[in-house]
């Protein structure tokens, strides 16, 4: 995890993204990657395709 905004391209979700880590695909697009959650809070997970170091609602 970075701390320093800079984007850690071995995180858990990176890894999943390029199928190096397991997961429950529910839906996949160009944009977008949903799976089932390991220890659930929720539904799922939705993963964008883009890289980034922070995530924001707004481009």
């Amino acid at each position: 995890m970075s701390l320093d905004g800079t984007y850690d391209a071995n995180n858990i979700f990176a890894k999943i993204l390029r199928g190096e880590a397991p997961c429950a695909r529910v839906f996949e697009d160009d944009h977008v990657l949903s799976f089932m959650d390991v220890f659930p809070r929720s539904e799922e997970r939705r993963v964008g395709k883009e890289c980034r170091s922070r995530w924001s609602p707004y481009p």
